[in-house]
């Protein structure tokens, strides 16, 4: 199954542009059309699906700016967090990892939130 990330595509661009990373990102669904019509999923070959980072487009509440916390954001982690879940409870990923959440910046968006591990 290849690895799938749930970002705002345009901020993943300007980091891996900012860290010059060649970064061939590509939507999930088409991806994961191509994936599911192989023959041999589990391949350990360098073809081009072996080689894409396949994310799921959730935008951005406010502009991001690397190693500052914004509370306008608060919205955007949420939405990733439930992207995440409804894929692992409806079969679509089999499983989760999480980059650090900060429970004190979503808090002080005013959203009542004690943790996404919980």
């Amino acid at each position: 199954m290849p690895l799938v990330v749930i970002a705002d595509k345009p901020l993943l661009q300007q980091r891996a542009q900012q860290l010059g990373i060649a970064l061939d990102i590509r939507e999930w669904g088409v991806v994961r059309s191509e994936w599911q019509q192989r023959e041999s999923p589990l391949t350990t070959d360098h073809s081009p699906l072996a080689t894409t980072l396949s994310v799921i487009h959730i935008p951005l509440s406010a502009p991001s700016q690397a190693g500052v916390l914004n509370s306008a954001n608060s919205d955007y982690v949420l939405a990733m967090l439930r992207r995440a879940v409804q894929g692992c409870q409806s079969g679509e990923f089999v499983g989760m990892v999480t980059a650090p959440v900060h429970k004190g910046i979503i808090n002080d968006a005013g959203i009542p939130f004690t943790g996404h591990t919980e």
